[in-house]
């Protein structure tokens, strides 16, 4: 109650204290404990700013009786980011039949036809970056994305960019040696299902890609991975240009991938029942395609 009187009290003393118009004296704040004390001052003219807090009515904490700024104390919403995963053939969205589970049929750049009955696949090391490649704000170490959960396909970050510029987004498709071990990943629901052999180099698989090809009885099994402890993962970065205010906006970013890239350019692929994964040779003609033009990213909000 002490605070709301203040400012009731300072308006009684301005009224009934005037300043000499002695040219000597200077009137003014005196109390060295507000914001606008005075120290060359000779008379107190009852002017002095003593209640503290947050001005800025941008901020959360605004307080509308303070009279004294201090920017140490207003709290604001720092913005939000929202990364899509949007896997598709060409432009054409990857859709899965709700009756037999499989996508469509679509070609190869070579002309072979395939579908798609799973899809699972890595991403770590999610930042946004300055151009000069320095990391502003690590969004997220790792994300598994899995066509058996739609929701897989959207990763929402709280409350988490301050205000300032974030030029690029930067992510690794898979997992680099040092963080590809067996186990380190135990207590994550994708463990089983991405784990790679130890007697072909252990740790986990970066991606399954699983369908039919030429027909409806020839399989194929796309798994990357890293093989006898090769780094086989993708390092890429886009540039976003994310703007963040601090006000609690959401900044929704797309990270595309075009599947049917993964079996063209620069190397022309061809789908069989093969296995690959202990196929260094193939191993290395997906990473070179991933690298090339497999991911996309764009800032939604433009």
């Amino acid at each position: 109650m002490k605070t709301l009187k203040l400012p009731i009290l300072f308006s009684i003393l301005i009224l009934f204290t005037s300043c000499p118009k002695d040219e000597e004296l200077i009137c003014g704040c005196t109390d060295d404990q507000a914001c606008n004390y005075n120290p060359n001052a000779d008379i107190d003219d009852g002017s002095c700013f003593l209640i503290y807090g947050c001005t800025d009515p941008l901020a959360t904490n605004f307080d509308p009786i303070a009279n004294c700024h201090d920017s140490n104390l207003c709290l604001y919403l720092k913005d939000n980011v929202m990364i899509e995963f949007y896997n598709h053939i060409d432009g054409t969205p990857l859709i899965f039949d709700s009756f037999t589970g499989y996508s469509d049929w679509f070609s190869t750049n070579s002309g072979q036809n395939f579908n798609i009955l799973n899809l699972y696949y890595l991403i770590t090391d999610i930042k946004l970056s300055d151009n000069n490649g320095n990391t502003l704000k690590t969004l997220s170490n790792f994300h598994f994305t899995s066509s058996d959960n739609e929701n897989s396909n959207y990763l929402f970050i709280p409350g988490i960019l301050s205000a300032g510029e974030y030029e690029n987004l930067e992510f690794v498709f898979g997992l680099k040696s040092e963080n590809n071990i067996s186990n380190s990943f135990i207590d994550e629901d994708f463990h089983t299902q991405m784990f790679w052999p130890d007697f072909m180099g252990g740790g986990y698989h970066y991606m399954k890609l699983e369908g039919k090809f030429d027909n409806e009885t020839s399989f194929y099994a796309t798994h990357t991975g890293g093989l006898d402890g090769i780094d086989y993962s993708l390092s890429k970065s886009f540039p976003v240009n994310i703007i963040s205010n601090e006000d609690g906006s959401t900044h929704n970013i797309r990270i595309s991938m075009d599947i049917n890239n993964w079996y063209s350019n620069p190397n022309n692929i061809t789908i069989n029942s093969d296995g690959i994964m202990g196929n260094a040779e193939l191993q290395q003609k997906l990473k070179e395609n991933g690298e090339y033009n497999v991911f996309n990213v764009q800032n939604m909000n433009d």
